[in-house]
């Protein structure tokens, strides 16, 4: 994950930020996010929530996913219901 290599001492990481913003809807949606962005954090920051979802939904669609509903993913991680 792109974050692992990130300075966690540095709040102003990119990757830091990237991880925290999108961790916290579970724990593997940063990486999700990661791909269906081709590895630009910086884009990845530039956009809302609601594009980051549309993007990575298009995204798992093209790689032959069917896309996941992460916030359910993210409860059922949890332990708060289903994924």
């Amino acid at each position: 994950m792109i974050a692992a290599l990130a300075d966690h001492s540095n709040p102003n990481d990119p990757r830091v930020r990237h991880s925290n913003r999108f961790g916290k809807v579970s724990n593997r949606y940063a990486l999700q996010v990661t791909r269906a962005y081709g590895g630009d954090i910086e884009q990845v920051a530039r956009d809302t929530d609601e594009q980051v979802a549309a993007r990575v939904a298009e995204w798992e669609r093209a790689q032959g996913m069917e896309p996941r509903d992460w916030v359910a993913w993210g409860r059922r991680e949890e332990g708060k219901g289903e994924g």
